[in-house]
């Protein structure tokens, strides 16, 4: 079966991705359904707007972001996200590539060839701070989807533009305070 993520462009492919994964991981904060929510929410707005305005690739996915709920914020490299890993905070790191070279195989002759995509977005899952070498999500070919480990020299090589995180955004104060005064009293003071 399709993703739910096929046929959008990388940069959004890439946070439906980090919705499906964040659902799975934080359950009681992330949607199960936000992965398709969002996919189909930015199919309807694609076809129901025009763009008037150019906003670049990184924009947009720092505007949808934020209204998905998620802190999204410009890192020098995905190091910083990877050390906040290790700290078990939830994140991950788009990388926008300005010279992405994709990679299919021939599923008869189990030769690969390459195209050339130009810009591009992947996606940090996780990774080893030792290189570096990151697990990516890629959201291009056939599959709209693969998982893969890149070594830093490669992600270089594919020219990276930009690297922006994606952290859940806390659970708002008011929300914590109100599942705090829904919880039934013991009777004991505080």
């Amino acid at each position: 079966p399709p993703t739910p993520w096929s046929g959008l462009p990388s940069h959004a492919a890439c946070l439906a991705a980090t919705l499906r994964l964040f659902a799975r991981l934080l359950r009681n904060q992330v949607s199960e359904t936000a992965c398709d929510d969002f996919c189909n929410t930015f199919r309807q707005k694609s076809l129901e707007t025009a763009r008037t305005t150019s906003v670049s690739a990184q924009e947009e996915l720092l505007e949808l972001a934020d209204a998905w709920g998620f802190e999204a914020r410009p890192v020098p490299s995905a190091i910083e996200t990877l050390d906040g890993m290790v700290l078990h905070r939830p994140a991950t790191c788009c990388i926008f590539l300005d010279a992405y070279v994709g990679v299919l195989e021939d599923p008869d002759t189990g030769e690969e060839v390459e195209q050339e995509v130009g810009s591009h977005c992947i996606l940090i899952l996780g990774g080893d701070l030792f290189g570096p070498t990151y697990v990516i999500f890629d959201p291009w070919g056939p599959a709209c989807g693969e998982v893969s480990l890149w070594p830093h020299h490669a992600v270089q090589s594919a020219s990276p533009a930009a690297w922006i995180e994606l952290c859940p955004k806390a659970p708002s104060t008011a929300t914590a305070l109100s599942a705090e005064a829904s919880k039934p009293s013991d009777g004991y003071a505080s």
